[in-house]
């Protein structure tokens, strides 16, 4: 295995030890929602896939904190609006 191949697979398991809470799908929902945006419109706005988007909202993948940053940003909200047991950002 490549040097860069390894650093990669570093680097996904990093990532992976820091689970996102599973109260996160249901407030990127609520926060889609609440702007009354389609999955494919907050997708597109926060430069992301449909399919990842869907897979988030589903509780079946968790996003990394980069999406989760650029979902938070599209949704003008703080990544922390976003985590489980957040009071809302007003």
């Amino acid at each position: 295995m490549s040097r860069t191949t390894a650093a990669n697979l570093a680097r996904r398991k990093q990532h992976s030890d820091r689970p996102i809470p599973p109260g996160t799908p249901g407030k990127i929902r609520a926060a889609r929602e609440a702007l009354s945006w389609t999955q494919e419109v907050l997708a597109a706005a926060a430069g992301v896939s449909m399919r990842g988007l869907q897979a988030w909202e589903a509780g079946t993948k968790q996003p990394t904190v980069a999406s989760l940053t650029k979902l938070a940003d599209a949704l003008q909200v703080t990544v922390a609006d976003l985590l489980p047991n957040a009071v809302p950002h007003v």
